[in-house]
């Protein structure tokens, strides 16, 4: 990391260990749909052709997502398809 200056800051600058920022990082977070019997298709797997149902959603995007891969994938993947057929 820098180290940090002794005078007041004139720019900031960030510097990044391993990957790049999260999506909650810039606005997107995964929240649940409240009517429990709503379960749209995950967007990404809908990509591969896969019908995988879930009760989450990314609340900036409003997209229909798994929590554990498919929401990373759709954040941070060019192509979401070939993402998710690596899973498999």
């Amino acid at each position: 990391m820098s180290p940090c200056p002794d005078s007041p800051w004139l720019e900031v600058s960030v510097d990044f260990y391993g990957p790049t920022p999260t999506a909650a990082a810039f606005g997107h977070f995964s929240a649940k749909f409240d009517d429990k019997n709503y379960r749209p298709v995950c967007k990404v797997c809908a990509s591969v052709k896969k019908r995988a149902q879930t009760r989450f959603y990314c609340l900036a995007c409003n997209v229909a997502l798994c929590v554990e891969n498919c929401f990373r994938i759709y954040h941070t993947e060019a192509d979401i398809a070939k993402a998710r057929q690596q899973l498999q």
